[in-house]
């Protein structure tokens, strides 16, 4: 009983930070984790939509791969969430 009463607590937590918190600084904390983890992801880069069965966060990028002959850009667009 206090496992699932703290679960929910959690829960209720989580859902308050995120959906208080404006979508502008959503995008600049996962711009800033993209940033730790080597990626190259400004927050105009990232989107974040929210609508009433949750939140879509999505990100574009691209990284240009030069080969001996060939410069290529791939584009990436790693996205999370429920629409």
């Amino acid at each position: 009983m206090a496992l699932s009463r703290r679960i929910a607590g959690i829960a209720v937590l989580v859902a308050l930070v995120f959906f208080c918190v404006p979508p502008e600084v959503l995008a600049a904390a996962v711009a800033e984790r993209a940033a730790r983890l080597g990626l190259r992801l400004t927050a105009d880069q990232v989107r974040v939509y929210r609508s009433d069965a949750g939140a879509y966060i999505e990100g574009r990028y691209a990284v240009r791969v030069d080969l001996f002959v060939y410069t290529v850009d791939l584009h990436f667009r790693p996205a999370a969430g429920a629409r």
